[in-house]
C-alpha cells in the first residue's frame, strides 16, 4: 500500500536502560516483529546476537547505564 498525500516526520529519542541484560530483556519481547524472530531463532544465533549487544552498546555507555539513541519515524 502506497501512503498518498501524507507526510513523515521524523522523531528523536534516547533509551535508557540500566543494564544490557534489561536492554536483551526489552527487545525479546518489546517489538511483535522481533520478539518473533527471536523466538523463532536457533539457540546459538540467540547466543550470538546477545554476545554482540557489549560491542555495539560500549559508545552508548554512561555511568549509570547506556543511552541508546532512537529514531521513529511517524507517518500521518
Amino acid at each position: 500500500a502506497e501512503l498518498v498525500g501524507g507526510t513523515v516526520s521524523e522523531l528523536r529519542a534516547t533509551l535508557q536502560v540500566d543494564t544490557l541484560d534489561e536492554l536483551w530483556d526489552g527487545v525479546r519481547g518489546g517489538t511483535v516483529r522481533i520478539a518473533a524472530r527471536l523466538a523463532a531463532a536457533h539457540p546459538a544465533a540467540l547466543a550470538r546476537a546477545r554476545a554482540e549487544l557489549p560491542r555495539l552498546a560500549e559508545p552508548y555507555r554512561t555511568p549509570t547505564g547506556y543511552d541508546l539513541p532512537l529514531t521513529i519515524l511517524l507517518a500521518t
